[in-house]
């Protein structure tokens, strides 16, 4: 995809799911990215965001694989990539995985490369950032230079993680994560967050 703006979320891509989302596969992979912008001040996802309304459950969302994502931005979350649940999740995957390369890209908000985004109790899930993903270049005007995850509801017998074998080169964000940013605003109730894998950080800072 060259060359494409949105005023709202999604420079190139918005999937929007205002009904309850049940044993559903959503699969957005495998695509490159040159020039794509979501608009200030309320476009999150500069090339990609997906958004669910309401209850997700028994469902698979990937979101990644192969492709190179360069020059782009979004005038609120997630630089490149995001995916923001509304409602309660349970029984549910989602993952940021495969092998993209982000290059110069940047959120006026958080992520400035991928975020996602949990408003409510999520149950018997996992949320990764998996693969090998390299992020050169990419930046935050709040937290989570490269990656931002944030839990704002309870976790319950749930996982998140940040793992395989990324790379980060010039991470900045202006608060706090330079390069990555996890965060639990509710209660955590047998679950895990965690850091995983060979990662190679370079040149990231946070704070001005």
């Amino acid at each position: 995809v060259y060359d494409a703006a949105a005023v709202g979320n999604g420079g190139a891509i918005h999937l929007l799911y205002e009904n309850e989302v049940s044993a559903a596969r959503v699969v957005v992979t495998d695509n490159s990215f040159y020039r794509v912008t979501a608009g200030a001040p309320a476009g999150a996802g500069g090339a990609v965001a997906v958004e669910f309304q309401s209850p997700t459950r028994h469902s698979h969302i990937a979101i990644g694989g192969n492709g190179t994502v360069r020059d782009v931005t979004a005038g609120a979350e997630g630089g490149a990539l995001a995916v923001a649940f509304f409602a309660p999740v349970v029984n549910t995957t989602c993952d940021v995985g495969g092998s993209l390369s982000f290059t110069s890209v940047g959120a006026q908000g958080t992520g400035g490369a991928i975020y996602l985004a949990f408003g409510d109790t999520v149950t018997d899930s996992f949320v990764y950032v998996s693969g090998n993903h390299s992020f050169n270049g990419v930046s935050s005007y709040l937290s989570g230079g490269a990656i931002a995850i944030g839990m704002h509801g309870a976790l319950i017998r749930s996982h998140v993680a940040v793992t395989g074998s990324h790379s980060f080169r010039d991470a900045t964000a202006l608060t706090f994560g330079g390069a990555i940013v996890v965060v639990l605003e509710g209660n955590g109730t047998n679950s895990s967050m965690s850091l995983q894998g060979a990662h190679s950080f370079e040149y990231t800072q946070s704070g001005n």
